[in-house]
Parts: structure tokens; sequence; C-alpha cells
């Protein structure tokens, strides 16, 4: 397995911002094409927003880290607890996309939930975009104390 980057970000917006660059240059760098390098970093770019939005702790830092094999890349962010009581939901959500058809089912059907809702709701999209739009498999563990969530990406 290659490492193509491995980050610990302070969890805040600013620095998950400023990942988007080293983890394009990191995926072009190991070999993806254009195209491959932004979806993966799409996707990075998501896990690391969810972690600071739904389990960051002040004063840890999250991981980041993109592995490549002959035949998939892996995309992990490891959030320190903290966000240990939002694991079940998180795993419900995966499942849920996991039980659609396809990506694409899923992220239709969840635009047309948050659509719909009086007021408003929020959250539940940006994992199902991740599916779609980054063509990746999703899976999330407790492990260690941290929560550690994954897309994986088939070359």
């Amino acid at each position: 397995m290659q490492s193509l980057l491995e980050l610990r970000l302070e969890p805040n917006w600013h620095a998950v911002k400023a990942s988007w660059q080293l983890c394009l240059a990191a995926l072009e760098g190991g070999g993806l094409d254009r195209d491959q390098a932004l979806a993966l970093s799409i996707a990075a770019q998501e896990l690391l927003e969810n972690a600071v939005k739904y389990g960051a702790r002040q004063g840890s830092n999250l991981e980041l880290r993109i592995e490549k094999e002959p035949r998939e890349v892996r995309v992990q962010v490891r959030n320190p607890a903290g966000a240990t009581d939002k694991v079940e939901e998180l795993q419900a959500h995966l499942a849920w996309l996991r039980s659609q058809p396809d990506a694409l089912t899923a992220y239709q059907t969840r635009l047309r939930e948050l659509a719909a809702s009086d007021p408003p709701a929020s959250g539940g999209l940006g994992l199902a975009r991740v599916a779609y739009e980054s063509r990746c498999a999703l899976e999330c563990a407790l492990e260690s104390g941290s929560v550690v969530v994954r897309a994986i990406y088939r070359l």
C-alpha cells in the first residue's frame, strides 16, 4: 500500500480548505488522472467538513490519510472521540445509502427529502454526494476511541 498523503489538521474550516490543493497534488502525483483526483479531493473535503461539523473536539486534531493500492484508493478521516455518540447515526445513514438501488437514486432521494421538509432540514446530503459524485463506497467505524470514516474508490 502506498501512502499518498497523511495530514494532521486542526478542526476548523480554514484547515479543511487549505488541504484541498495538498489532496489534489498528492492524488495526481500518485498516478490518478485529473477527474479521479478531483473526485477524491471532493470526498476528502466532505469527510473533513463532516468531522469539523459533527464531532471535532477543541484541542484535538483530525487525521487525513490517502492510500493507494493496485485496485483502489482510500480516503480516511480519523476524528478523536467526542463524535462517538454520532457513530450509530452515521452507520445507519451509510446502511440507508447502501440499501438504495444506486448512488444517484440515494442522492436524488435525499435532495427531495431535504427540499420537501418544513422547516428546511439539513444533513445527510454530503455523504450521498460523495457516494454519487466521487463513486466511492463509504464505511465508518469506532477505532481506538476515534471515529474513522473511509471513502473507497475502486480503480
